[in-house]
Formats: structure tokens, C-alpha cells, sequence
């Protein structure tokens, strides 16, 4: 329906590794679940060959964008895990000594079947900002989520987002610090106008 009637760029697959393997942990993979993914990835890159079909898996499994013909699941692109956890940690910490370079180097070189943009990659989701975790700016000073070191540190995460070689994913209400979590609204008054925005959701993949 959303592809073919309501003509959407693509479709994301929620939490992929609790179909492919039983409660999502340890090693009980289920074949005829990977085969499911593999039948409908192929249906969907043979209908509509212009859709990105991306998968929420998180476990950093390359197979997931391999083709169905290599024995993948066929999906276009994958979440970094790899990258929004380091990003995210390098800007939060008030510490300097506790900042890795490295594994900023390595979330922003990552890549998955030796193609950058067989991943996605972010620095808040809905999963990110929720679950005790909070928008990137309220993690950084949760005090002053606009203050100074808030709004610097959050902007080099998101420049890291705009700037890596891959595929992109930005949040609502991204410009506009907001330290509020997921499933409520963002009220932006800066001129006559005010715009109202879910808080986390991604709206653009590119």
C-alpha cells in the first residue's frame, strides 16, 4: 500500500533482529524467518526498484545488506549502530580524556559490504532519545540544553551526521535543541509563526 498507492521513497524495517533470531540474543537464528526477509526484499526490489528498503537491525551484520542472490537479506541500506554510539559519547562527555578519536575515525570511516551508503547513520532516533536517554543536548547539559557547550557539541554531532559518507537520517525538530524525549512536541516561537513537530522521528533519509 505505501509504496504503491501512497508512492513513499522506501520503507525501514523495525527491529529486524527479533525476526531473524529467536528474543533477538545468542545464536538461535530462524532460517525460515531469513528467507521471509529475503522473499520480500525481492518482491520489493523487483516492483518498485526506485524504493531504498532499509533495516533497523542495529547489530552491525553485513549479511542484512547483502543481495538475496549472495544469501542476504536484500535490504539497501542498514542503522550504524557503529556510528551513533561514539558520536554520541564524544560529544556528551564533559571530559576530554574520556573523548576517543578513534572510534570517531572509525564510526565515520565504517562501512558495510565495503559501501559507505549500505548504512545509515545518526545522531538521535526515537530509540536514542527515550529509554532513559534523552536528545543530545539535554545529555550534554541537562541543566541548559541551549547553553553554549550544549548547542557547540551537539552541532558537531550532527555536522558529523551531514558530513560522513553515507546514507543520512535527521530528526525532527533537529535545529532546534530540543531537550524533550520521544512522543512529545516540539513549540518553536522565534517569529510570528509557530511550528509544531513530532520531537524524534526521522524526517529524511538522503
Amino acid at each position: 500500500m505505501w509504496l504503491q498507492e501512497y508512492h513513499v521513497g522506501g520503507l525501514r524495517m523495525d527491529m529486524t533482529l527479533y525476526i531473524r533470531r529467536i528474543g533477538g540474543q545468542g545464536n538461535d537464528d530462524l532460517p525460515d524467518s531469513w528467507s521471509l526477509l529475503q522473499w520480500v526484499n525481492s518482491e520489493l526490489r523487483e516492483r518498485f526498484p526506485n524504493a531504498i528498503l532499509i533495516s533497523e537491525d542495529l547489530r552491525n551484520f553485513s549479511a542484512m545488506t547483502d543481495q538475496p542472490g549472495a544469501g542476504g537479506a536484500g535490504f539497501h541500506a542498514q542503522w550504524d549502530a557503529n556510528f551513533v554510539h561514539p558520536v554520541r559519547a564524544a560529544v556528551i562527555t564533559s571530559e576530554d580524556g574520556e573523548r576517543s578519536m578513534d572510534a570517531v575515525r572509525y564510526a565515520v570511516l565504517n562501512r558495510y559490504n565495503d559501501d559507505a551508503f549500505r548504512r545509515v547513520v545518526y545522531s538521535e532516533s526515537h530509540d536514542e532519545v527515550a529509554n532513559g536517554k534523552a536528545r543530545v543536548p539535554q545529555e550534554i547539559d541537562g541543566n541548559d540544553a541551549t547553553g553554549w557547550f550544549a548547542r557547540k557539541r551537539s552541532t558537531l554531532a550532527a555536522a558529523l551526521v551531514m558530513t560522513a559518507r553515507a546514507s543520512r537520517c535527521c530528526s525532527r525538530a533537529r535545529s532546534f535543541l530540543k531537550a524533550a524525549g520521544f512522543a512529545t512536541m516540539c513549540r518553536w516561537t522565534g517569529t510570528s509563526r509557530t511550528l509544531f513537530a513530532a520531537s524524534s522521528c526521522c524526517t529524511a533519509i538522503w
